[in-house]
This record gives structure tokens, C-alpha cells and sequence, in this order.
């Protein structure tokens, strides 16, 4: 495998330079790809193979009109016509250019960068490559995407990249190095980490233990909810039933986390009027047409919770997943893997570290199964038929392992239930802006949650299963 080399290029320089923030409009991790946005590099390294004339750039591009925040966009430049089956993004100074992480080049640099491990001083700041675990073998690669990152998968690890780096370590980064510390099996291990430093510090990407999987939540499920008989239901509730108790596994061990950190402290009556202040403003100042007359329905609802709730023992809060949902989850031969832990990707590192009651968590599984449900098609009873099952072993797992777990932060009774409806109907309520604002003909499928949920808890005997 030939060496690759730092090195300083201006040609490469230059180009890297004038990069327009056009060549990034239709990727989904570009947050400014509605406005014309001209991106300024912050800073750089360059790395190069002299026979192969490859380069790689690794940048930090500040948006000008935003800032706060980075995208890290390594570049690949080839001095001849690649033989790559893609476009290249744009052509300047001699070179052709690519997106970096996209490439086989970029996986074969960083294994060097990580193997040999090494700190590049830039004169700004440093990029510092670090292994916490040895691993060699490149293998095969595949890529995939989601909002802020991509990531390539060999026969041990993954190469996650982030796209949009703000100031701090990624909550993927502390927590999963927190929970391999605990040997914890709901989790893939962390192996690795990229980072650049400078006034603060920015995770670009981490190195993952590589699960072997049969697909997330969402496609195993897709492919149970399609087939018929006894044995499909009684799969369905085993495996929900299997992921509630992942589920409350991964919790105990991230409180046990919070505690050792001093992160731990209680969910208050005041932090539940507080949410319930929030929602409400969100329903007066949006104005929430696509609810109608569901719009004061779902302020009595929230009304409602508020009395219902009316007390302190309401469990604790720290640092859970925060973005929970049927893709972040991977089906394994003896059970389930969570996997995602940076939060949602468009809020910054101080936003995703907020507390929050672990049963956040389980109310957007929740709600994320009612997509998969409803997205499979089939009759309105077999939609709920099904759905019920997945609900209730979801919500058996987890309650039945946490008893075991003697999970202390959770509220007992007739408040779980309660705090869990309030979960679900503020995710129903973010969904709903969501599909609105940017896939309308999806909008049914949370506004049928939404109300559901509605006339759950405004119904004189209110309850989940």
C-alpha cells in the first residue's frame, strides 16, 4: 500500500480555497444549501501520494453569513482523468476534485493516519488522529449516508465522518467511549477518533467496532410487517419485547455515567410546566394550520398532562440518546445495537447535551414505530392490530427489564404513563412541523398520531396498552 505523505501543494491550495458552497447544494448534511452561501477555509492539511498523483485536503470551510459552526470537507484532487464511475464536483488548477470521504483514498489514509497516530500542526490549529484500539483490515467498503455524516464500513469497523462540526467533543464521541469503558453490549464499541483543535475543540469522526447486522429497526420490521400468520405477530412481539429491554439496558448504563459525572439530577414538576409552556407557545405562534379544530384539542390535552402531573416524582434526567428511532437501531443475531449518539445533527453540542427523562427515548421509538406501521401499508384494523403489538412489547421489554435493572430514575405507575404520552405528543408535534414544511404528502401519518394520542389522554380512562 503506498505511504501517503503531508506535504504543502498552492495549486491545491488555491483551489481548496475558491470551493463554492453550489457543490454541496443537494447533499442533505449542507444546512445552507437554500441561500447563496459563500464558504470561507478555516484552516487545512494536505496529504499526497507523489506516483499515484492523489492528493486529499482535509478542510474546515466557514459558512459566512453563519457562523458558530464548520463543515469538515476533505476533498480528494487527481492530476489525470480518474477512472471513477462518478462526476467530479469541479475542476480547477489542474486537478480534478471529489468529495474526499467518498473514496477509497480516504479510508486508506486514515487507517495510516490512526495507525501511525500523529498530531499536524497547521499554524491555526491541529488535526489530531487517535486509536484507542488496534485494528487492521481495510477489506471491503461500503458507504452510507444520513443527515450529517457518512460513513464507511469494513469487516471490523466503521469510519463515521461528520459534515457540520460545531465547538465540542460529539456527544457520539463522550458517550460511546463512556459505555465501551463499561463493556456495555447495547452499543457498538469505539475504536478511534478524529478531532481538530484550535481555540476549541471539533470532532470530525470517530472509529467504530463494525456490528454484523440484518439491517435497522426500520427495514427488519418493514419486511415482518409485510408477511402474514401467527408466527409474524408472535416475532413482532418478541423482537419489540427484545428492543424495550435494550433499551432500558442502555439507560442504566448511561445513568450510571451521569452519576460518576455529577450529571444526574431530578425531573421536576417545574421542568414539566416548562415543556408544557413551550408546546403551547409553539401552537400560538406557529398557528398550526395543518391541525384545524385539532389545534385547541391539543391544547386541552396539554392541559390536562399538566394537572395529571402535578407533583415531583416525576424520575431523573441526564444525557440520553435524544434522536431515538427505528434507523438508529441495528438487529443482531442475539438481539439489538443502538448506534447514533450524536443528537439531533442540526442543534449544536451545548443544545444536544441537555438533560432529559430516558422516556423521551422510548416515546420517539414509539412514535417511530407508528411510521414504520403506517408506511407498510394495509387496512386500517390490520394497521392497528399491529401497531398494538409492537407497542406493548416495546413498552413490556423495557419496564420488565428496568424492574429487573431496578432502574431508580424512572417515575413509578400512573406518571409513567402520563410523562410518556407528554413525550409522544411533543415528538407527534415536531413531526408534523417537519413533514409540512418539507414532505407534505407525509403529513397524515403524524397528524393521525398526533390525534390519537389526544384522545388518549383526554379520555376518562386514559391509558397506553
Amino acid at each position: 500500500m503506498p505511504t501517503w505523505q503531508q506535504l504543502y501543494n498552492s495549486r491545491l491550495q488555491r483551489a481548496c480555497a475558491a470551493v463554492s458552497g453550489a457543490y454541496f447544494r443537494e447533499e442533505r448534511w449542507f444546512a445552507d444549501r437554500g441561500i447563496q452561501q459563500q464558504l470561507l477555509l478555516e484552516d487545512s492539511i494536505q496529504f499526497g501520494q507523489a506516483a499515484s498523483q492523489s492528493f486529499l485536503s482535509f478542510n474546515l470551510f466557514r459558512p459566512a453569513a453563519a457562523p458558530g459552526y464548520f463543515y469538515f470537507i476533505p476533498l480528494l484532487a487527481l492530476e489525470k482523468t480518474p477512472a471513477f464511475d462518478r462526476e467530479h464536483l469541479f475542476e480547477a488548477e489542474g486537478f480534478f476534485f471529489y468529495d474526499g470521504v467518498a473514496t477509497p483514498q480516504y479510508i486508506e489514509l486514515i487507517e495510516q493516519l490512526l495507525e501511525r497516530g500523529g498530531v499536524f500542526e497547521t499554524g491555526r490549529g491541529q488535526f489530531r488522529f487517535e486509536a484507542f484500539s488496534e485494528f487492521r483490515e481495510p477489506g471491503f467498503s461500503v458507504q452510507g449516508h444520513s443527515s450529517n455524516s457518512l460513513l464507511f464500513v469494513t469487516h471490523r469497523y466503521l469510519i463515521k465522518n461528520y459534515r457540520r462540526i460545531y465547538p465540542g467533543v460529539n456527544p457520539e464521541l463522550a458517550i460511546n467511549t463512556a459505555l465501551t469503558r463499561l463493556h456495555a453490549e447495547e452499543v457498538p464499541a469505539v475504536l478511534g477518533a478524529v478531532s481538530y483543535r484550535a481555540t476549541a475543540e471539533y470532532t470530525l469522526g470517530i472509529i467504530q467496532q463494525f456490528i454484523p447486522n440484518r439491517g435497522s429497526g426500520w427495514e427488519v420490521w418493514g419486511e415482518l410487517l409485510g408477511a402474514e400468520g401467527p408466527e409474524t405477530e408472535e416475532e413482532l412481539v418478541r423482537e419489540s419485547y427484545s428492543l424495550g429491554a435494550t433499551l432500558a439496558g442502555m439507560h442504566q448504563k448511561m445513568a450510571l455515567i451521569a452519576r460518576s459525572e455529577n450529571r444526574f439530577q431530578p425531573f421536576t414538576a417545574a421542568d414539566l410546566r416548562s415543556r408544557i409552556a413551550k408546546l403551547t407557545a409553539l401552537l400560538e405562534h406557529s398557528g398550526s394550520g395543518w391541525l384545524g379544530e385539532g389545534n385547541a384539542a391539543v391544547s386541552v390535552a396539554l392541559n390536562q398532562l399538566e394537572k395529571d402531573l402535578r407533583q415531583d416524582a416525576l424520575g431523573f434526567q441526564y444525557r440520553i440518546h435524544g434522536d431515538l428511532h427505528l434507523e438508529q437501531v441495528l438487529k443482531t443475531e442475539p438481539g439489538w445495537k443502538v448506534i447514533d449518539f450524536e443528537g439531533e445533527p442540526l442543534k449544536s453540542i451545548a443544545e444536544r447535551e441537555n438533560y432529559d427523562s430516558p422516556l423521551k427515548d422510548l416515546a420517539s421509538m414509539l412514535r417511530s414505530i407508528s411510521y414504520r406501521v403506517h408506511t407498510a401499508g394495509g387496512g386500517a384494523d390490520w394497521l392497528a392490530t399491529r401497531e398494538q403489538l409492537l407497542v406493548s412489547g416495546l413498552i413490556n421489554g423495557y419496564r420488565e427489564a428496568g424492574r429487573e435493572l431496578a432502574l431508580d430514575f424512572l417515575p413509578d405507575g400512573a406518571p409513567f404513563d402520563k410523562l410518556l404520552l407528554l413525550f409522544q405528543l411533543e415528538r407527534a408535534l415536531y413531526e408534523c412541523e417537519y413533514e409540512q414544511r418539507y414532505r407534505p404528502e407525509w403529513l397524515p401519518i403524524p397528524l393521525h398520531g398526533l390525534l390519537k394520542l389526544v384522545e388518549t389522554i383526554t379520555s376518562p380512562s386514559s391509558c397506553l396498552n
